[in-house]
């Protein structure tokens, strides 16, 4: 049977043992899973997601014409204002 007396030996040979070695680990900046546990904290036991909407209205006059533009090209674009500027505008 192990008794008080005999653990508390262990563990101080044990950490005896390890004392250098935690020195030098510390040193070198820890290990990947110390860091881990830094950066990411206790885990949480009842995670819970958050999530956010936002909507606004587009003011911008020229949206449309860019969406037009995009899904028709640039030459049908171009056959869809020639008529409106000749009326707009006309030659004479």
């Amino acid at each position: 049977m192990v008794n008080e007396a005999d653990i508390s030996t262990f563990r101080k040979k044990v950490g005896a043992i390890l004392r250098p070695h935690k020195k030098r680990v510390k040193s070198r900046g820890g290990v990947p899973s110390e860091e881990i546990k830094k950066r990411v904290g206790e885990p949480n036991l009842h995670p819970h997601g958050t999530v956010r909407l936002e909507a606004h209205a587009d003011t911008n006059p020229i949206r449309p014409a860019e969406r037009y533009m995009q899904e028709h090209g640039s030459v049908a674009y171009t056959q869809l204002l020639v008529p409106l500027f000749d009326e707009l505008f006309p030659a004479n």
